[in-house]
C-alpha cells in the first residue's frame, strides 16, 4: 500500500510540473498560422491622443509575447469593449509614475479570442482588465530574440 501511495504521489507531482511547463510556453511561444483563432493575454503598451476631425483618444494593445498587436481609437467600432475602463488605466498610469523600481511595472491586462490574419482580426475581449505587476523578459522564436510580459503578482 505504501509502495502504492508512493508512486501515485510520483505522478500528480510530474504531472502538475508537465502542466506548468506548457502553461508556460505556451503563453508567448506560439507559430501563428493564418486564418487559426488563438486566445491570448495582452497589455496596454501605450495610450494617446487621437488627432483629426474628431479628437479622443487611442490604445495599443499588445500581446504578451510582444509580437503581435491592435490599436483601438474612441469612435471605432468595438472601442468600448476591448479598451480597459479609461480610470482603471489611469490608475495604471499613476502608479508607475510613482514607482521607484526599474524592472517591474504595473500592467493592465485581459486575454482576447482573435484571427491571425497577419495581425489579430475578429478581436473579442474574453476576461476583464486585471492589474497585475510584470516584467519583460527575452525569449528566442525561430531565431529571433524578443521580450514578452512576465506577470510577478496579480493584484
Amino acid at each position: 500500500m505504501k509502495r502504492f501511495l508512493l508512486c501515485f504521489l510520483c505522478f500528480i507531482g510530474l504531472a502538475s510540473c508537465q502542466k506548468e511547463d506548457n502553461a508556460q510556453t505556451t503563453r508567448y511561444d506560439i507559430d501563428y498560422q493564418y486564418g487559426k483563432s488563438y486566445t491570448q493575454t495582452f497589455y496596454v503598451g501605450q495610450h494617446y491622443i487621437v488627432g483629426g476631425p474628431t479628437i479622443g483618444v487611442g490604445y495599443s494593445i499588445i500581446s504578451a509575447c510582444n509580437r503581435l498587436y491592435f490599436d483601438i481609437k474612441e469612435g471605432e467600432e468595438g472601442f468600448s469593449e476591448l479598451r480597459p475602463p479609461q480610470e482603471f488605466y489611469n490608475d495604471v498610469v499613476r502608479r508607475n509614475n510613482n514607482q521607484q523600481h526599474t524592472e517591474l511595472k504595473y500592467y493592465a491586462i485581459a486575454d482576447f479570442h482573435f484571427t491571425y490574419n497577419g495581425s489579430p482580426t475578429d478581436i473579442t475581449r474574453e476576461t476583464e482588465w486585471k492589474l497585475v505587476i510584470g516584467k519583460m523578459e527575452e525569449y528566442v522564436f525561430n531565431g529571433s530574440i524578443y521580450t514578452h510580459l512576465v506577470v510577478v503578482e496579480e493584484l
